[in-house]
């Protein structure tokens, strides 16, 4: 169920460099796409101003400089794609591998100026700020962090990327709730700071090796080397995700019945979006309920309905994340090409989906034809049953 992009995303932050030689490898394995990664986001920015309460004339200053930070990534963005078609293109014609270093090279001058711009917006930002928002300014910084510490091409791992506290802040949890987990939740950032911090720097020392292996462009030689490389980064994820999973627990413990499963709920979906994305029998479910016509029967079968269905397609999803966390930590660099080839996690997948259908037909068995209007439409379970009648 791990996505098509999760899968591929390894190959290109981790290890671009077994097609692109020398500094390009390094660019590549050090962050991803940052040519259109400004240095400072929009949610970064705004982030700034709430965690930081910034008054109106403190926000209108920090807008119009980052306003100015924005053209001038904008620019020099325009001209980096230019050099990456450029680079695409001539390689495309020669096959000669000595353009992607002469391109890392280049890069590597947009990459210090594009540090630059961030460092320059923040030491500006940081002039503005009163007495009071000073002692703030640490806590925004650790949050900063998290949000850049691991780039999306390499959370390669399912729940690596997932943030404890954006999960207890959507939940809107009331002021008793929020001061009793206050403690395990600065305990959590400073822990996961730390981790980090540690998994990047590994990461770039990482970098430097596949860098220093990219030199002589024969990669397959390499394959060793390059899947240690993987393995070290890979265990250091594990080791990122384990300390999510700690804190998730003891939050749980501390947080009633309701709001607990909430928060399992949101970290689930966060965590691996491909197994608990809402399928057409959650969306069914949930709509049904809110219809009313419905008479007290139908609601009541309905309503016992939803929870078998929360009970068993729970208890299949529980057995796909256990096999994809198994494949995500054991896997080596060539697996990365394969799909799931964990024969049982294929027959639990079969197996959801044929308890899908049985579901929606149940459903749709106690409603009235005016009442199945507007409902999410049943999948084909045919390819040869779909036509393009729309």
């Amino acid at each position: 169920m791990q996505s098509k992009i999760a899968r591929l995303g390894l190959l290109v932050a981790v290890l671009a460099s077994l097609c692109l030689p020398g500094a390009a490898s390094a660019q590549f394995f050090r962050g991803g796409d940052s040519v259109n990664n400004p240095p400072v986001s929009q949610r970064e920015f705004n982030l700034m101003v709430k965690m930081l309460n910034f008054d109106e004339v403190q926000q209108e200053i920090a807008t119009d400089m980052f306003a100015v930070l924005e053209e001038e990534f904008g620019e020099m963005s325009s001209v980096a794609q230019e050099m990456q078609r450029g680079a695409r293109e001539e390689f495309q014609r020669n096959r000669d591998p000595s353009v992607w270093r002469e391109y890392g090279e280049r890069m590597a001058r947009f990459e210090d100026r594009r540090e630059e711009l961030g460092e320059q917006f923040w030491a500006d930002v940081k002039i503005l700020l009163t007495e009071e928002q000073v002692p703030l300014w640490e806590d925004f910084e650790r949050r900063r962090f998290r949000g850049r510490a691991i780039s999306r091409q390499e959370q390669v791992l399912s729940g690596v990327g997932v943030d404890l506290v954006i999960l207890t802040e959507e939940m809107e949890l009331g002021p008793e709730q929020q001061e009793l987990i206050k403690p395990t939740m600065t305990q959590y950032e400073v822990e996961l700071d730390r981790k980090l911090r540690a998994y990047r720097r590994i990461a770039d020392e990482q970098a430097e090796k596949a860098e220093e292996l990219g030199q002589n462009g024969n990669w397959m030689q390499n394959m060793d080397e390059y899947n240690e490389i993987f393995t070290t980064v890979r265990d250091e994820l594990v080791g990122v995700r384990a300390i999510h999973e700690k804190y998730l627990k003891q939050l749980t413990a501390m947080l009633g019945e309701e709001a607990s499963a909430e928060l399992m709920e949101r970290f689930n979906k966060a965590a691996y979006p491909d197994i608990y994305r809402d399928s057409y029998v959650d969306n069914g479910l949930r709509q049904v309920l809110e219809l009313d016509s419905l008479s007290d029967e139908q609601r009541e079968y309905v309503t016992a309905l939803k929870q078998n269905w929360s009970q068993e397609s729970e208890r299949l999803r529980q057995a796909l994340v256990r096999a994809q966390r198994e494949r995500e930590e054991s896997m080596r660099l060539q697996d990365m090409w394969g799909g799931n080839r964990n024969p049982e996690a294929r027959e639990t997948q079969t197996e959801l989906r044929e308890m899908q259908l049985r579901y929606y037909d149940e459903l749709l068995g106690v409603l009235s034809e005016d009442q199945k209007v507007g409902l999410p439409e049943r999948p084909a379970t045919d390819w040869r049953e779909r036509d393009f009648d729309f």
